[in-house]
């Protein structure tokens, strides 16, 4: 069962048109900046998927993905506060 799911799945993937996927990795990569930026402390684990989205052959899929990186970076990290020791 779990062949022939697979099997269907792979035909579907076919059936995308170039920009269907890109359209897809586009969507997916807002849905992802959205929920690291509505809770950014539950969903850090999505920092790494973003990261995997963005290493693609589709220059434009990489730069969208580097930039929505750098906008959920530049939104979270100044509510970290680092602390310097000075010995």
């Amino acid at each position: 069962m779990i062949y022939c799911l697979n099997f269907v799945q792979a035909e579907v993937k076919e059936d995308l048109t170039a920009e269907q996927t890109f359209e897809s990795k586009k969507c997916k990569l807002a849905e992802l900046g959205n929920a690291l930026l509505t809770d950014p402390e539950s969903n850090i684990k999505l920092l790494k998927e973003m990261v995997q989205l963005s290493k693609d052959n589709d220059h434009t899929i990489v730069k969208l993905g580097l930039l929505s990186l750098l906008a959920v970076f530049k939104d979270i990290v100044p509510g970290y506060f680092l602390i310097v020791y000075i010995l």
